[in-house]
């Protein structure tokens, strides 16, 4: 059996036309004599809504009826009788317990992450049914599933569930070769899960994606296919660099890299699944599936010179915490670790000479100020810490390219970039990517020139 698997996201799913765009892609990869399986986000807007919708302090009423609206009218411009009539009362049972589970919790007055988890849980849902009803009504045979119920298996980490992966790949594979074999595609929710006692669990935020390759990867599927709504990865944001162009292909490690950093918005561990495996990856553009995407495959190659990307992250600060009396004291960074874990910051890099004098970290802007008065109020009466610095905002320039692991592609990079005030300096994962920490305006500026000088005229 020749399994492609085709992630459709958030970003390409908002109206009926959409819906039946995506069944015409789907109806296309069939008549190649592929098996398909369709795995599918929110409609784009929906998450936030449910999100919004989770809080106890907010109203749920006109958002939820309004919800309901949008899902029944796209529905309605897609489905034929009798499937509109099934996917109608389905979305209607759903939206029954999503409105029971929303007064619930402003009565109890809380809503805990496992709860979270089964309100984020229906937007995912309610897009399923609807490409289901799609399929059906296009004539094409097809069989809805949650992610749990295909069998994806995770820990009880709520909101960022870790996949169990020998008992989700046993389960997998018992549940969905028995639907394609039927000649019906499965359709599976992107970013739901399931916990070993039948809790529904969510991947986190872009999760879909994530979806998509450990179905790859548990089914041994030939290819996976992520749709959006553009023309595969670019060189850089075309915002900033009008120039930015589609990279053709690229290394596991080097999508790894760019998917930490955001690039498209794909969850983290999207492509962990698929390394060391050969399946390909294409990323690709639903209005034009046959004209220009990337190619993720394979590792980086001995002696490659060649540099991908270039990004830029804005709203940063480094936060500086100095004193002499760090100076071999062990458990200092720890501690300034510890801080950070009870403000709820996330630090994004963290450096320190071998002088000990200084412990240098990236956090978010808005995180800047309340990180540094923490670290004052808990760290300075103890006197393990003399001073803290906040500089910002600030923006970091990050490339990444396999090249880089090349002495003189490197070399290169450092010499654009020493003509410009430099706050951080960082090598990334497998010594693909480099991070420059500089000012918003260097930064775009640093970002044009390696863009230029390296990524297309390299």
């Amino acid at each position: 059996m020749r399994i492609v698997v085709e992630k459709f996201g958030g970003s390409i799913l908002q109206y009926s036309e959409d819906y039946r765009r995506v069944a015409k892609v789907i109806s296309e990869t069939l008549s190649e004599g592929y098996s398909v399986v369709a795995v599918v986000s929110a409609m784009k807007g929906v998450t936030d809504s449910l999100i919004r919708m989770s809080r106890v302090e907010n109203g749920f009423e006109e958002e939820l009826k309004s919800l309901a609206e949008k899902h029944r009218s796209v529905l309605a411009g897609v489905a034929k009788s009798p499937y509109f009539e099934r996917a109608y009362v389905e979305i209607s049972r759903l939206l029954d317990k999503l409105s029971k589970t929303l007064w619930a919790i402003r009565v109890i007055g809380e809503v805990t992450p496992r709860v979270r988890d089964y309100i984020l849980s229906f937007g995912e849902q309610f897009s399923a049914i609807i490409l289901w009803a799609t399929l059906l009504s296009e004539g094409v045979s097809a069989e809805w599933f949650t992610g749990g119920k295909a069998g994806i298996v995770t820990d009880n980490s709520f909101g960022e569930a870790h996949p169990v992966y020998d008992e989700s790949r046993k389960r997998v594979r018992n549940i969905i070769p028995k639907t394609l074999s039927e000649g019906k595609v499965a359709i599976v929710t992107g970013f739901i899960a399931e916990s070993i006692e039948g809790h529904v669990t969510t991947l986190g935020r872009g999760g879909s994606d994530y979806s998509a390759t450990l179905l790859a990867s548990f089914l041994d599927a030939e290819e996976v296919r992520f749709y959006t709504d553009v023309e595969g990865i670019l060189t850089a944001n075309p915002k900033i660099i009008p120039e930015a162009k589609t990279i053709e292909k690229l290394s596991f490690e080097e999508i790894i890299e760019l998917s930490y950093i955001g690039a498209k918005k794909f969850h983290p561990r999207t492509f962990e699944p698929l390394k060391g495996r050969s399946i390909p990856a294409k990323i690709l553009s639903i209005y034009s599936p046959h004209g220009k995407c990337t190619i993720v495959h394979g590792k980086c190659g001995s002696g490659e010179k060649e540099v991908k990307a270039v990004m830029t992250i804005n709203g940063l600060a480094l936060v500086n915490v100095k004193g002499t009396t760090m100076v071999g004291r062990i458990g200092t960074a720890a501690e300034v670790m510890h801080v950070a874990k009870e403000a709820s910051v996330n630090i994004s890099a963290i450096s320190q000479p071998v002088s000990e004098t200084v412990i240098s970290v990236i956090v978010k802007a808005s995180d800047a100020d309340v990180f540094s008065k923490r670290l004052v109020e808990k760290l300075k009466p103890k006197k393990i810490i003399e001073d803290v610095e906040v500089v910002k905002p600030l923006t970091a320039v990050v490339t990444v390219g396999c090249g880089l692991r090349e002495p003189e592609v490197s070399e290169k990079i450092l010499k654009i970039a020493s003509k410009y005030p430099l706050y951080m300096v960082s090598k990334g994962l497998d010594s693909v990517s480099i991070t420059f920490l500089t000012n918003t305006d260097s930064a775009y500026l640093l970002a044009r020139e390696v863009h230029d000088k390296v990524i297309l005229h390299g």
